[in-house]
C-alpha cells in the first residue's frame, strides 16, 4: 500500500464499498425490472384479448346475418357490413399484435384464422348453397379466435397477478364470458335459420334444446360464479355489477325466446328474431369489457408502484453516495491539502507567478517544506526578472517583424500602407515615442512616412535637398547607425533633421540607415521626447532588421508595379481598359467553378454593335475607337458592379453575370443593356444613334467550356441580327443545329454553284385585258439529291449572308438569257423574261456588266431581259441602288418592284427610283372579296402606279372572284396559280405557242 499514492488508496475503498453497494441491489433491481416486463406483457396481452374478443363479436355476427341471408335477401347487405368489420380488425392486430402472437407462438393458430376469416367471405353474385355448413365454417373459425384469446390470457394475463379479483376477472368476466357468449351466438344462428323455413325437423329442435340447456347451466363455465367472494366482488364494483344483474335477465328471457322457437312458434321474421336475442349475446361482451377495463387499472396501478419503488430505491443509493463522497472528501482534505497547496504554489511558478507564498496551516514536518519552497521561489525571481526586460523587448521585435513580414500590404505591393504600418509597429515595438521613415528621392530626401503616438503628423512638405545633407550622406556611408542625445551637438553637423527633431520635441534618437543593392536609400528614425534615452543590442539588431526589410518592401512594390503593368496589358484592352478575350476567359472559367459548387448558373452575353462599319466609314477609325471607348463606359457605368464586361474584339463585347436565377434574370439585363443605347453617343459634334445585337448563352444548360458558351452566346447574337437586330436571343439546341445545317447548306449550295445544278422555273405573266402572255417571271430552284427541290426561300438568305448571292445571280441572269436563245432559235415568238436580282448584286458594280454580257452572248434585245428588286432594298445604298437601276433601264431592260407593299421604303424613294414595274404583293391580293380593307389598297396602289406611269402587275391570282375583281383595271397585268405554277422550260412552250398564234 505504500506504493500506492492517497487518491489511489481512496480511490481502492470507494470502489470496494460501491461494489458491495451494488451486490446487495443487483436482485432487487433484477426482481423490479421482472416485474415491470410482466406487467408490460399483460398490458400488451389484454390489448391483444380485447381486439380478438372484437372480433368474436363481429364474427358472431357475420356468422348470424349469413344464416339470415340464407332465409332473408335482406340479410346480405347487413353480412357485407359485418364483414368489412372483421377484415379490418383482422388487418388491425395483424399490424399491432403480431410480434406479441409471436412471442405467445401462436403464430400458425394466428395465420390459420386469418385464412378463415377470408374462406368464409362470400359476394352478392355468390349463392348461399349450404347455410349449415357454412354455420360450422363460422363455429370452427370462432372456437379458434376462443383458443387464441385463451392461449393469450395464459401467457400473459395469468402470469400478472394470482389474486382473487384478479382470478375472477381473468376466468369469469373475461374468458367465461366469451365462451358463454359464443353458445348464445351459435343460437341466434341456428334460430335465425329455422324461423325462416317453413319447418324445423325433429334433429334441430333437438339441437335446439341441447344448447338451450347449455345456457340454462352455464355454471360449468364460470369458477367463482355463485360464490360468496363473486358477489363480494360486484359489491365493489357498481358498474360491473350493472352489466351482470342485466346479463342474469337477459339469459331468462333467451330461454323462453328459444322454446319458442322450439315449439315452432310463429315469430314475425328472421331479422326480428336476430335482433331480439343480440342483446342477449351483446351484454356477455359489454360485461367482459366492463373486466378489462378493471383489469386495465390493475396493471396500471402495478406498474405505476413497481416505478415509484424503483425511484425510491435510486434515491435512496443516490443519498448514501452522496455521503460516502462527502465522508471521504473530508477525510482526504485533511490529508492532502499540504500536498496539494506545495503543488498548486509550484503550478503557478511554473507559470511564471514569482510572487507566490506557501502558507501551511500545519505543525509537522510540511511547515519546514514550505519554508525551503518559499526560499528558493525568492531567489529564482530575482535571477529572472533580469533577463524579463530583455526577453519582453526580444518578443516585442520578434512579434513586430513577424507581423509586418506577413502583412498583406507590402506583400501587394502597397508602398505608402506598408511603410505606415511598419512606422506604426516600430513605435510601441521599441516605445518610442514617434517613429519616421525618409527616403531618397529624386528631389532629396522625403518624409515618406511617420506615426506619433500622441498626435498626428502630416509628412507633406518635408523635403530636404541633398545638398543639405551632405554630412549625413557621408556618416550613412560609414556606419549602419546613428545616435543622438544631445540635439545642440547634432544640431551643428545636421541642421535640417535637428531642425524636424526640434519641431516634433525630440531630445533623444536612434537613425539607421537604409540600403538597397548597396546604395543608400533612406533612414529611419526611432525619436523620443526625453534626454539620455539609452539603446540596447537588441533594439540595435531590430533596427537593422526594420532596415532591410524596407529595402525589401520598396524592391517589392517596384516589382510589383512592373507585374502590374505588364499584366494589365496581358488581361485588359488597351483601346477600353476593359478585360480582354483572355481574361474573360479566365475569368468565366473561375465563376463556372463557383456556380457548379452552389448549384446555380451565370449566363454569358455576346454583344456586337450594329452597323458599325458605317461608322468607321463616315468619320475614321479614330472616331469608331472613341466611339468603342464610350460604349465601354456606357456599358461599365450602366450595370451591375458585379457584372464582368469585357472587349472581345473588334466591335464586339462580352458580359458574364453571375450567379442568376432564371432566364428573366438576364432578360432584364439584356433589356438594361439596350436601354443604354438609346441616348445618343456624342461623336465628332454629331449626334450618334447606334444599337446591339445580344446573344446569351447559360451556364450549364448550353454548354460545359468557357469556349462552348462563348461560341453559343456568339451564335444567338447572329440569331438576333436575323431577327433584324437590337434585339437578344437565347441559345437553344435549334440554333446549332441550324448552324450545322446552314454550314453543310453553304458548302452545298457552292459546289451546286460551281457545277451548275441550278435551274429556273418559269412563272406566266398574261394582259386582263386580252389574256395575251406578256412575259415569264424566272425562279431559280435548287434540285438537292437529299432534301428535293429547294425553293429559293431556303437558300438565298445563305447566299445573302455568305457572298455566294454575286455569282448566284450572274449565273441565274446567264440561264434566262441561255433559255430565251434557245426558244428562238426553236423558232418561238418569245416574251420578256424578268429575273430577281438581290440588294447585294445591285450595289456590286458587276451587275451591270453581268447584263451586258449576257445580252451580248446569247444575241437578245434589252427587251426580253427585266430585272425584279423587292421594295424593302431601297432603304439602303439609296444613292448606289439609284444610280445602278437608271444605267440599267437606261440600256433598255425593264426594272420592277417586287413585293410592293411589304418593304419599309418611302413614297420619296419611289418616285426617285427608275422604275418601269409595280408588282402588288399577294398578301393584298389574297384580301380581294373578304370586305377587308385589301381592296382599298389595292385600288390605292394601281391608282398611284397610273400617276407615277407605270405598269402594275398583280401576284399571286388564285381564283376567279379574284381576276373578276381585278377586271375593273384591264390595264393592268396578272400571275398567279389560278392560271399557272411556275414550271420548267420545256413545259412552258405551249404558252409560247399560243402566244404566237394570237
Amino acid at each position: 500500500m505504500n506504493r500506492l499514492k492517497y487518491k489511489q488508496k481512496f480511490s481502492i475503498i470507494a470502489v470496494l464499498i460501491t461494489f458491495l453497494i451494488g451486490g446487495l441491489l443487483t436482485p432487487i433491481t433484477i426482481w423490479l425490472i421482472d416485474q415491470r416486463t410482466v406487467a408490460s406483457e399483460a398490458e400488451e396481452g389484454l390489448a391483444l384479448v380485447e381486439d380478438l374478443s372484437e372480433l368474436i363479436y363481429h364474427l358472431q355476427r357475420e356468422r348470424g346475418y349469413v344464416q339470415l341471408y340464407a332465409v332473408d335477401e335482406a340479410g346480405f347487405d347487413l353480412y357485407i357490413n359485418e364483414q368489412e368489420q372483421v377484415m379490418e380488425l383482422t388487418g388491425k392486430i395483424e399490424r399491432e399484435h403480431l410480434p406479441a402472437i409471436q412471442s405467445f407462438g401462436s403464430e400458425d393458430l394466428w395465420v390459420s384464422i386469418r385464412e378463415g376469416t377470408r374462406n368464409v367471405t362470400h359476394t352478392e353474385n355468390q349463392e348461399l348453397s349450404d347455410a349449415r355448413g357454412t354455420k360450422e365454417e363460422y363455429n370452427a373459425l370462432i372456437q379458434q379466435v376462443l383458443s387464441l384469446t385463451q392461449l393469450t390470457i395464459q401467457e400473459s394475463l395469468v402470469a400478472f397477478d394470482r389474486s382473487q379479483d384478479i382470478a375472477i376477472v381473468v376466468d369469469d368476466l373475461i374468458n367465461g364470458m366469451l365462451i358463454r357468449a359464443e353458445h348464445i351466438g351459435q343460437i341466434r344462428a341456428l334460430g335465425t335459420l329455422f324461423n325462416g323455413q317453413d319447418s324445423i325437423s325433429d334433429e334441430d329442435k333437438l339441437d335446439m334444446r341441447v344448447r338451450a340447456e347449455e345456457v340454462s347451466h352455464f355454471q360449468y363455465h364460470m369458477v367463482f360464479e355463485n360464490t360468496p367472494e363473486f358477489s363480494n366482488f360486484l359489491d365493489e364494483n357498481r358498474t360491473l355489477q350493472g352489466y351482470y344483474t342485466r346479463y342474469e335477465e337477459q339469459r331468462e328471457d333467451l330461454s323462453s325466446l328459444i322454446n319458442r322457437v322450439i315449439e315452432g312458434e310463429p315469430y314475425a321474421s328472421p331479422v326480428d328474431y336476430f335482433e331480439e336475442i343480440t342483446p342477449a349475446v351483446d351484454t356477455h361482451f359489454y360485461v367482459l369489457q366492463e373486466g378489462a377495463d378493471y383489469l386495465q387499472e390493475e396493471i396500471a396501478s402495478r406498474y405505476q408502484t413497481l416505478i415509484i419503488s424503483q425511484n425510491l430505491i435510486i434515491g435512496f443509493v443516490t443519498a448514501y453516495l452522496i455521503l460516502l463522497l462527502y465522508l471521504f472528501w473530508g477525510f482526504f482534505q485533511s490529508i492532502l491539502n499540504s500536498v496539494q497547496t506545495l503543488s498548486d504554489s509550484s503550478r503557478k511558478v511554473a507559470w511564471g507567478d514569482f510572487d507566490v507564498e506557501v502558507n501551511l496551516d500545519t505543525k509537522d514536518e510540511m511547515s519546514e517544506v514550505g519554508e525551503a519552497f518559499n526560499h528558493m521561489i525568492k531567489e529564482v525571481n530575482s535571477t529572472i526578472q533580469a533577463n524579463r526586460l530583455s526577453i519582453e523587448r526580444t518578443k516585442r521585435h520578434q512579434e513586430s517583424i513577424l507581423k509586418l513580414s506577413t502583412s498583406g500590404f507590402w506583400g501587394e505591393g502597397y508602398l505608402n500602407d506598408s511603410l505606415d504600418e511598419i512606422a506604426e509597429s516600430v513605435t510601441y515595438a521599441v516605445k518610442v515615442d514617434r517613429t519616421s521613415i525618409w527616403l531618397d528621392r529624386q528631389e532629396g530626401l522625403v518624409l515618406s512616412a511617420a506615426y506619433d503616438r500622441e498626435d498626428f503628423f502630416p509628412t507633406e512638405g518635408w523635403v530636404a535637398k541633398k545638398w543639405k545633407l551632405k554630412a549625413m550622406y557621408e556618416w550613412s556611408q560609414d556606419g549602419l547607425f546613428f545616435t543622438v542625445s544631445d540635439l545642440d551637438e547634432f544640431r551643428r553637423d545636421h541642421p535640417y533633421i535637428a531642425a524636424y527633431f526640434r519641431h516634433q520635441k525630440v531630445e533623444s534618437a536612434l537613425l539607421t540607415v537604409i540600403r538597397s543593392k548597396a546604395e543608400v536609400i533612406g533612414i529611419i528614425a526611432f525619436e523620443y521626447r526625453s534626454k539620455g534615452r539609452s539603446w540596447h543590442k537588441d533594439e540595435l539588431a531590430y533596427a537593422q532588421s526594420i532596415s532591410q526589410l524596407i529595402s525589401t518592401v520598396l524592391e517589392r512594390h517596384e516589382l510589383k508595379q512592373k507585374e502590374q503593368e505588364i499584366r494589365h496589358m496581358a488581361y485588359f484592352d488597351g483601346l477600353t481598359g476593359l478585360p480582354n478575350r483572355q481574361h474573360f476567359q479566365m475569368l468565366l472559367n473561375e465563376q463556372m467553378v463557383f456556380v457548379d459548387e452552389v448549384e446555380m448558373a451565370l449566363a454569358v452575353l455576346y454583344i456586337d454593335l450594329d452597323m458599325f462599319k458605317h461608322v468607321n466609314d463616315t468619320w475614321g477609325h479614330s472616331a469608331g475607337d472613341r466611339l468603342l471607348v464610350m460604349v465601354g463606359e456606357r456599358l461599365k457605368d450602366g450595370v451591375d458592379s458585379r457584372v464582368v464586361i469585357s472587349r472581345f474584339g473588334g466591335d464586339e463585347f462580352t458580359m458574364m453575370s453571375s450567379p442568376i436565377k432564371d432566364r428573366e434574370d438576364v432578360s432584364i439585363l439584356a433589356n438594361r443593356i439596350h436601354s443604354l443605347f438609346q441616348k445618343p453617343f456624342h461623336l465628332e459634334g454629331h449626334d450618334v444613334f447606334i444599337s446591339c445585337s445580344i446573344g446569351i448563352s447559360i451556364y450549364p444548360n448550353n454548354g460545359s467550356s468557357t469556349e462552348d458558351l462563348i461560341k453559343n452566346a456568339d451564335m444567338a447574337m447572329y440569331e438576333a441580327k436575323a431577327q433584324g437586330r437590337n434585339v437578344f436571343a437565347f441559345y437553344t439546341e435549334k440554333l446549332y443545329s441550324n448552324m450545322l445545317n446552314r454550314i453543310e447548306m453553304e458548302a452545298e449550295l457552292r459546289k451546286a454553284i460551281e457545277e451548275e445544278q441550278l435551274v429556273l422555273y418559269y412563272q406566266p405573266q398574261f394582259s386582263l385585258n386580252d389574256g395575251k402572255l406578256v412575259g415569264f417571271e424566272a425562279l431559280v430552284r435548287w434540285p438537292h439529291d437529299r432534301l428535293g427541290v429547294v425553293s429559293p426561300g431556303e437558300f438565298i438568305p445563305l447566299a445573302e449572308e455568305t457572298g455566294l448571292i454575286i455569282a448566284l445571280g450572274n449565273q441565274v441572269i446567264r440561264m434566262a438569257a441561255a433559255q430565251q436563245r434557245q426558244w428562238l432559235d426553236e423558232g418561238y415568238r418569245i416574251v420578256p423574261v424578268s429575273v430577281n436580282v438581290s440588294v447585294m448584286q445591285l450595289v456590286h458594280e458587276n451587275i451591270i456588266g453581268t447584263l451586258e454580257d449576257a445580252l451580248e452572248d446569247f444575241d437578245l434585245k434589252s427587251y426580253y431581259l427585266g430585272i425584279e428588286v423587292t421594295e424593302s432594298i431601297s432603304a439602303e445604298h439609296l444613292f448606289t441602288i439609284r444610280e445602278t437601276l437608271q444605267t440599267i433601264q437606261a440600256k433598255g431592260i425593264v426594272v420592277s418592284i417586287d413585293d410592293f407593299g411589304t418593304g419599309h421604303s418611302s413614297l420619296s424613294y419611289l418616285k426617285n427610283f427608275p422604275v418601269d414595274y409595280l408588282k402588288i404583293d399577294q398578301t393584298f391580293i389574297n384580301g380581294i372579296g373578304s370586305g377587308n380593307k385589301d381592296e382599298a389598297i389595292v385600288r390605292s396602289v394601281i391608282s398611284m402606279a397610273e400617276g407615277l406611269k407605270m405598269q402594275v402587275i398583280a401576284e399571286g391570282v388564285e381564283n376567279r372572284n379574284q381576276e373578276n375583281w381585278l377586271r375593273q383595271f384591264p390595264e393592268i397585268q396578272v400571275q398567279g396559280y389560278y392560271y399557272d405554277r411556275p414550271r420548267a422550260s420545256e413545259h412552258c412552250v405551249t404558252w409560247i405557242k399560243l402566244a404566237g398564234q394570237q
